[in-house]
């Protein structure tokens, strides 16, 4: 049994790096252009400062129970204190 290895001719070869070559580059800008748009999402998701000024009124109510958590808390811990 032989193998039969076909060999493109020059011109064929020439024409089909070229073709690879241009897949190669539209595949990485795609792969540049997806990380761009992660890269924004990520930022995005993570930005505390856009958390923040999304919903003000609902991170002023948090920051008023927590005062008012670590308040009590205060005041309990120091009244135990004062009766030992």
């Amino acid at each position: 049994m032989s193998d039969l290895v076909t060999v493109p001719s020059e011109g064929g070869a020439a024409a089909e790096i070229a073709r690879l070559e241009a897949e190669i580059l539209s595949k990485r800008e795609r792969v540049t252009r997806s990380l761009g748009e992660l890269r924004h999402q990520w930022q995005g998701a993570t930005s505390w400062r856009r958390l923040l000024t999304s919903r003000p009124v609902v991170w002023a109510g948090v920051g008023l129970c927590v005062g008012f958590i670590v308040g009590y808390g205060a005041r309990v811990i120091s009244g135990r204190r004062a009766l030992k």
